[in-house]
């Protein structure tokens, strides 16, 4: 049997992200065994998030903050978050 590639590992790791939660990206590439590869689970994001249906709204900046420069993207990623408990500060941090 093949071995997973990192997109896979990766993958398996947002896939198991429980709703409520976040992580930053340096930590889902350490929990896939990629401990230097926070830009890989950032290109995972880009190319397989939508069509894969992966919770791209629970991956943060490891200061809790929302990386995404897209206002449109940032807005629809702050209401994801919401919707899941979190609120943001007058800092743009995820609070609870």
């Amino acid at each position: 049997m093949d071995e997973p590639s990192a997109f896979d590992k990766i993958k398996e790791v947002l896939r198991a992200i429980p709703q409520g939660t976040v992580m930053s990206y340096g930590e889902v590439a350490l929990r896939a065994g990629f401990p230097r590869g926070a830009r890989t689970v950032t290109w995972v994001l880009k190319t397989c998030s939508e069509k894969d249906g992966l919770p791209w709204h629970r991956v943060v900046r490891k200061d809790r903050r929302i990386a995404i420069k897209n206002p449109e993207g940032h807005f629809l990623q702050q209401k994801l978050l919401e919707s899941e408990g979190w609120s943001v500060d007058e800092t743009g941090r995820l609070v609870r």
